[in-house]
């Protein structure tokens, strides 16, 4: 890898913008990506592949969508081979993380979109142990598991993140998505990775709604930017027909590894974007950001470092140009005038003799702007009782702000985040009403729609009615299911007869009714999940005992002759016969006998005359 481009990737997935909706250059709003592309790489011309999301996202691991047009494919279902087994044939590492998602590290693993955003779970060799421990969560208000990682001793080669619905623009706008990544990116470039290796981000869209010239795929094109320490500066790349194919074809031609279809092998790779690598004795140069762009009065303004070359570790200094001054490779700093400010950063490293490298830029302050606020929710479409957090942020005016919500169903709330959970399903329009500290005071306000889903009853499968003889088992399984959040399965059952028990867990009755509990029994399964409130579903089942046939293995009781355990030593000899035959049958026998001891008797008694005439 010395003399590959660069040596470790991270990848962010942003949702459904196309690049004249967010790069300000072409008529987009983006403010802080528009800045940040301005300073390192912008493709003009890198397109889509499909719509809607869950192919762009295949496409951008496997070279092909696979017929995948549309999304809710998961889990496990493609059998053709991805970047990860490129990557992991080549000796190198990878992770993948997606903030919010459930099962970290496991082949459970579930991102709230499932694998609509994250095509790692579409593929059937992905379904392993080794690979599923890759699969990460990351919480979406801080990311700290994915920083963690780039901050690692040995950071993976490949690290791919997707932010949730709001972070990603797909639910909150451009506006969120562009102050979520002003406050990760540059906790990304000063990471241990990005300070210590060949690093570069990406920051790329899956879809886009407006077509542009002179790109590939579907003929739409989206904002797709490199930095890091390899990546060129204030360069923008119109290569025709790049398109999400262009990414693994990047990937592939950097690192030597074959392609993985006929797309990548014939899309354009992006190595232009990377500059002459130095490897030894390399110089110190350092450059500096700052945001944001138009910073104004008594507000923060954030300068971040990216020092390369020389030898590690650097340290940096700052000089603001108003007679304050920091260290650190990210520093904050608030002027209290409107007028423009050289700042001057100095950055040394540890050689000997030290080497020294310097930058500066000039920035204008401007007076106070206006109030302003955002507002964010962590669903736009929770379920009846989901707790959803509503987050809101306040720029220009004068700080401290306060907040006042109104959830559109009567509810209220201040603060900020608020919880809220809505009661009814429906349609509601929640507000945040954002004061100042101003005198007069200044207020604005923000709404959002909430599509609140009714919960669905758990489904709940009963066998049929049963009949069973007493003193035999009777063994029955129930089984449930809740697509509800939240929605773990509750079971239970009333109406259980003597000696009958239930297990919640398993669903299995179990009964072994004696011969006093002949008769019917009605027994109600009831189904309920922990979601609230829980929807119950519950469903009858009957069990008809019967008395064992009589003569059998019960003792015998119902005949009239047999032994002590009831047996019959003849009944394998003579076949069975009705009852009203048998009695006339032991009737003849019985007259048959008798008549053979009375001929018998007047036999012996004619014979005794006989002797004694002959005697005399």
């Amino acid at each position: 890898m010395a003399s590959a481009p660069f040596d470790h990737i991270v990848t962010i997935l942003m949702e459904n913008q196309g690049l004249c909706d967010v790069y300000v250059g072409c008529g987009g709003s983006a403010a802080y990506m528009s800045q940040f592309a301005n300073q390192n790489v912008l493709v003009m011309t890198w397109g889509t592949t499909s719509h809607p999301s869950e192919g762009n996202y295949i496409s951008l691991i496997g070279g092909d969508n696979f017929g995948h047009t549309n999304d809710g494919y998961c889990c496990w279902g493609i059998n053709a081979p991805n970047i990860v087994d490129r990557m992991e044939s080549a000796g190198l590492t990878w992770k993948a993380f997606a903030e919010d998602a459930s099962g970290s590290g496991t082949c459970s693993f579930n991102p709230p979109r499932g694998a609509d955003h994250f095509a790692f779970l579409t593929f059937a060799d992905m379904n392993t142990p080794a690979r599923c421990a890759n699969l990460l969560t990351t919480t979406s208000s801080s990311d700290t598991e994915f920083l963690n990682s780039l901050n690692s001793a040995t950071p993976a080669n490949f690290i791919w993140l997707t932010p949730n619905d709001c972070n990603n623009m797909h639910d909150c706008g451009i506006a969120a998505g562009d102050s979520y990544l002003s406050k990760l990116v540059p906790q990304i470039l000063s990471s241990k990775e990005f300070t210590t290796t060949k690093a570069t981000l990406l920051i790329v869209f899956d879809e886009g709604y407006t077509g542009c010239s002179n790109t590939g795929g579907t003929g739409e094109c989206v904002y797709a930017s490199f930095s890091g320490p390899v990546a060129k500066k204030g360069l923008q790349l119109s290569p025709p027909g790049a398109s999400h194919y262009s990414y693994l074809s990047t990937i592939e031609a950097a690192w030597g590894l074959a392609s993985l279809t006929s797309n990548d092998a014939g899309a354009p790779n992006l190595l232009s974007a990377f500059g002459a690598i130095c490897t030894t004795n390399c110089p110190l140069a350092t450059s500096f950001a700052f945001l944001p762009a138009n910073p104004s009065v008594n507000s923060l303004v954030t300068f971040t470092a990216v020092t390369t070359g020389g030898i590690l570790p650097y340290t940096v200094s700052w000089n603001f140009g108003d007679g304050g001054s920091g260290t650190g490779p990210i520093v904050t700093h608030t002027y209290t005038s409107a007028q423009s400010f050289t700042i001057t950063e100095t950055a040394k490293d540890s050689s000997t003799p030290t080497q020294t490298a310097i930058s500066s830029q000039s920035v204008t302050i401007f007076a106070m702007p206006q109030l302003s606020t955002t507002f964010q929710a962590s669903s736009s479409s929770p379920q009846v009782g989901q707790a959803v957090t509503f987050t809101e942020s306040a720029t220009g005016g004068t700080s401290p702000y306060a907040y006042t919500l109104t959830f559109g169903d009567g509810g209220t709330g201040t603060g900020d985040p608020v919880t809220y959970a809505y009661s009814s399903p429906g349609s509601y329009t929640a507000t945040v009403t954002v004061t100042d500290s101003a005198s007069p005071q200044a207020s604005v306000s923000a709404s959002m729609t909430l599509n609140v889903q009714a919960l669905i009853p758990p489904t709940l499968t009963v066998p049929g009615n049963q009949t069973v003889t007493a003193g035999t088992w009777i063994n029955v399984t129930v089984t449930a299911s809740s697509v509800n959040i939240g929605g773990t399965i509750i079971l239970s059952a009333t109406g259980l007869p003597a000696g009958a028990s239930f297990d919640p867990t398993t669903g299995l009755l179990s009964w072994k009714p004696s011969t006093s509990q002949t008769g019917s029994y009605a027994i109600i399964f009831t189904a309920s999940d922990s979601s609230y409130p829980s929807t119950p579903t519950s469903k009858p089942m009957e069990i008809q005992v019967n008395q064992a046939a009589p003569g059998g293995s019960n003792g015998g009781n119902g005949g009239s002759g047999g032994g002590s355990n009831g047996s019959c030593a003849l009944c394998g000899i003579f076949p069975k016969i009705s009852t009203s035959i048998g009695i006339f049958v032991v009737g003849g026998l019985l007259g048959l006998v008798s008549a053979l001891a009375v001929l018998t008797i007047r036999t012996r008694a004619s014979l005794e005359r006989t002797r004694r005439r002959l005697g005399n």
